[in-house]
């Protein structure tokens, strides 16, 4: 009613049948003639040496071709196979001008420049510097035309001026003379 037969577990029945059983573990004697006979027919070939010379050399060794292989299959390829895709391109060129920007911003505020401060470009330095210089001569030749003796509270004043200013240019010209300076933001 419902049940299962089983048969009853025996010795006999727990056994394999012949066919199904593992080959036996060869004894030592099998296993000592089977490695002669293999180093009897194998020869004695250093074949990683062989292959590195060759490499060396260009020689590839060409394999015989089986004619009963078939031939390799060849995709069918679009016309842009190969080739960078469109979007790769455009995000190279949006990095390569987010380096180039960050580049100019490093150069014009390096790292020791103080906030809302900026690096003085070479050249802008180099023609304040002239302006200066080219003050400091002006204000030489006009301190020069004054009269020897100064007696009159007039001149006294206008050559103290010239002073003042003389002294103020030339301490514009020692702080322009430096390499780096540091100007204002506009």
């Amino acid at each position: 009613q419902g049940t299962l037969a089983t048969r009853p577990e025996t010795p006999e029945t727990l056994r394999r049948p012949k066919s199904a059983r593992k080959p036996a573990i060869p004894t030592r004697e099998e296993c000592r003639q089977l490695e002669e006979a293999l180093a009897r027919n194998t020869p004695n070939k250093n074949y990683i040496r062989e292959n590195a010379i060759a490499a060396i050399r260009g020689e590839m060794p060409l394999q015989p071709r089986d004619d009963n292989l078939p031939e390799p299959l060849t995709l069918d390829r679009h016309d842009s196979y190969g080739k960078v895709p469109g979007y790769l391109l455009r995000r190279k060129e949006e990095l390569q001008a987010k380096h180039t920007q960050a580049m100019e911003h490093l150069a014009e505020h390096p790292k020791d420049c103080p906030p809302g401060m900026r690096l003085m470009k070479e050249e802008e330095r180099k023609a304040t510097l002239e302006q200066l210089q080219s003050s400091k001569l002006k204000l030489l030749h006009s301190l020069a035309q004054l009269p020897f003796v100064i007696d009159t509270p007039t001149l006294q004043t206008q050559k103290a001026r010239f002073e003042d200013k003389l002294s103020e240019i030339e301490q514009a010209i020692k702080l322009y003379s430096r390499t780096r300076i540091f100007v204002r933001k506009d």
